[in-house]
């Protein structure tokens, strides 16, 4: 079976806590004039996930998975980061 899903852990400040001392890194690993950043992180944490297996019964032609159509994020703070564990995505940014 093929397809994405998405969650938020938020509204709860002992699960966000729990959230963050398992992820595989809790900051950007930046280095040089970028040293003294302090991270603060929103009131969630956003998590995607997903299943393409190369060839399968629901993908014979080997096909990429399609996220969601071109959209403009709303964005009222200095921005996000995206940590990936495995396979890869194609992001198209661009300004609107």
């Amino acid at each position: 079976r093929r397809g994405y899903c998405s969650f938020l852990v938020q509204h709860d400040a002992k699960a966000k806590k729990s959230t963050l001392a398992c992820l595989p890194l809790s900051d950007l690993p930046l280095t040089g004039k970028n040293e003294n950043i302090v991270w603060k992180y929103g009131p969630s944490i956003w998590f995607f996930f997903g299943r393409n297996p190369k060839i399968s019964a629901a993908n014979t032609k080997n096909e990429d998975l399609q996220g969601r159509p071109e959209h403009t994020d709303s964005v009222s703070h200095d921005g996000t980061w995206h940590y990936q564990l495995s396979g890869r995505k194609i992001w198209y940014i661009r300004p609107t």
